[in-house]
Formats: structure tokens, sequence, C-alpha cells
């Protein structure tokens, strides 16, 4: 498992900038690896009726700081119309020994308007080849990360599993298809025990990859994810409480150890939160 793999994961569960919200949360995640801790992260999330905004970090940690000090920050914001996530703005930034990566999207109506990524991705027979269809409808990975359950019904239900994800993220287009599992208790992290829907989540490459790799095919036939959602106070949103990922080195595992939700009248400007 390659650390700028572990820290883009990590990423795709932190976004920032000031929001009137109805909900905030503050959440600190370790990733463990074959039970082993690689990294830690922290997100500032609020959402409100029209919009959402959040802020994240994350960094290795552990006996991953022998041979590494990679971190990230996340940032995204966005509206919520008719009971649909719209991305504006989303940005990524990670270091690394090797090279820094960094990627910027604005966005407008489900489709990129401009886009950034260095470095870029190398040219490759295989390579299928990105085209601007591929970046119309589309959610970028922070987004994807906020599901909202539209109606007034319950929020925790089988419904809020029930969608596909198509995700551009800066390099890549791919699709997560989210089903449901089942509904179980969660405990564990400070702040929140209580329900939580189950999904399982099944990942497919539509354009930049390269069908021939072992990771893009491993990855393809791998039927060994789920996410654990539960809900942010006083909303219809729901976020990752765990994420686990069957891989080649064992299970990947991001679980939260504080998740902190309460309604709010109105959040303040936020930068991103530290992961240490």
């Amino acid at each position: 498992m390659r650390t700028s793999g572990a820290i883009a994961l990590a990423t795709m569960l932190a976004a920032a900038t000031p929001a009137a919200a109805e909900g905030r949360l503050e959440g600190r995640y370790e990733i463990k690896i074959a039970g082993v801790t690689i990294g830690k992260a922290a997100v500032l999330l609020d959402v409100n009726r029209d919009g959402y905004a959040a802020a994240g970090s994350a960094s290795v940690s552990g006996i991953m700081r022998v041979i590494s000090k990679a971190h990230g920050t996340a940032a995204v914001r966005g509206q919520i119309l008719e009971g649909q996530v719209v991305p504006l703005t989303y940005s990524m930034t990670a270091e690394t020994e090797k090279r820094p990566d960094e990627v910027r999207i604005a966005m407008a109506g489900g489709m990129v308007r401009e886009f950034s990524a260095l470095p870029p991705v190398s040219p490759a027979p295989d390579r299928v080849p990105l085209t601007d269809t591929h970046r119309k409808g589309v959610l970028d990975p922070l987004s994807a990360a906020l599901i909202i359950v539209p109606g007034s019904g319950e929020v925790l239900s089988k419904e809020a599993c029930v969608r596909t994800l198509p995700i551009f993220d800066g390099r890549y287009r791919y699709e997560i298809e989210l089903s449901f599992n089942r509904i179980e208790n969660v405990s564990g992290a400070k702040g929140y025990a209580g329900p939580a829907v189950v999904c399982n989540a099944t990942y497919r490459p539509i354009a930049g990859h390269r069908p021939s790799r072992l990771s893009t095919k491993y990855a393809t036939s791998n039927d060994d994810i789920r996410v654990w959602l539960v809900p942010v106070a006083a909303t219809r949103a729901l976020v990752p409480y765990r994420v686990t990922v069957g891989t080649l080195f064992g299970t990947l595992l991001f679980q939260a150890v504080v998740f902190n939700t309460l309604p709010i009248e109105r959040a303040t400007a936020t930068t991103a939160p530290k992961s240490q």
C-alpha cells in the first residue's frame, strides 16, 4: 500500500470556508492497515439547507513516520439543490518525499469548468482517454463523501445506500456504486454512539485509467469495501464514520476516534484542522 494512496483516502473525507450552517461535524480519524496505524486525519464540516463547506488534513503516523513524512490537505465548497450535492470548488494538496501532488477543480451545475492536476498522469498506449463528456454530471471526491437523503422520512435508511456516485478527481473518472448492507450500532469514537447505515461499495473505472494494470483489475473486482454512514446533527446529511477496504496487504481501516456533531445557527470561517 503506497503512502500516497492512504493520504488520498484520508483526504476524501476532509474538506473549507464559511457557511451559515445547521449542522457541524468536528472529526478525527485513524488510518490502519492490517491493524497497524499508518495515518491520522481531521475534518471540519458545515452543512445547511443550501450548501456545505469543509476543511481537512491527513498525515502519516506511527511506524510509517520512519519511512515517510507525507501529509495533505483538502477543501471543498458547494451547494445543495433539491436534495442533490452540487460542487463549486475543490482542492487537494499532498506532499511526499518524492514530489508534491496538487489538484484544483472549479465546477458549475455538475460540470467541470476548469481544472488542473500536477503532476499529470503519464502517457501510456492503453490509458483510456478522458474527454469533455467525462467531466459532465460529476462530483469531486470530497463531495461524493457527503450523502444527502432527500424527503422527510428516516435519514438512516436503506435508501441512503441506493445510489451511484460519478466522480472526477482531476486525473481519473470513475464511479462508486453503493448498495445496502445493514443497519447497526457503532461506538468507540468520542462524541457519537448510535446507529449507522452500512453500504457495500463497488469501484468502476470509466476513463483516465489503464485497464491492464494489476491495481485496476484488483480494485474493479474488489467486493470487500464497506462504508458506515452516520448523520450530521440537524441535517439530512450522512458522512462516513468508518470505511474498510480489503487489500493485498490486509484490511485498510479508516475509523473515527472523535466524532462531534451538533446543530448550530451560524458557522464561522474555518481553516484545515491539523491531523496530529
